[in-house]
């Protein structure tokens, strides 16, 4: 007779074990879709190897030293092409 009431004591102690265990789970909340906010996506303007050399040329103001934009063009084409 022991044995069977050992028996059903080690029942209820793991039942009563697993119900502890799982207890925060059924009171616990889920997070509310509206909390989240998405940032807005920021496109950066795009920019050119064209127009990056271009504004270069301007910058260095080559055009006041003599040198030409098609001169100058003929160089950069030579210098992308060692890359």
């Amino acid at each position: 007779m022991t044995q069977g009431t050992a028996k059903k004591g080690s029942v209820f102690f793991l039942i009563l074990f697993a119900s502890l265990l799982h207890l925060p789970f059924a009171f616990s909340t889920t997070s509310k879709q509206k909390d989240f906010v998405a940032e807005p996506v920021v496109t950066a303007p795009i920019v050119t190897v064209a127009n990056t050399m271009s504004a270069m040329y301007d910058k260095l103001g080559l055009a006041s030293k003599g040198l030409s934009q098609e001169a100058y063009d003929y160089a950069v084409k030579g210098f992308q092409r060692l890359k």
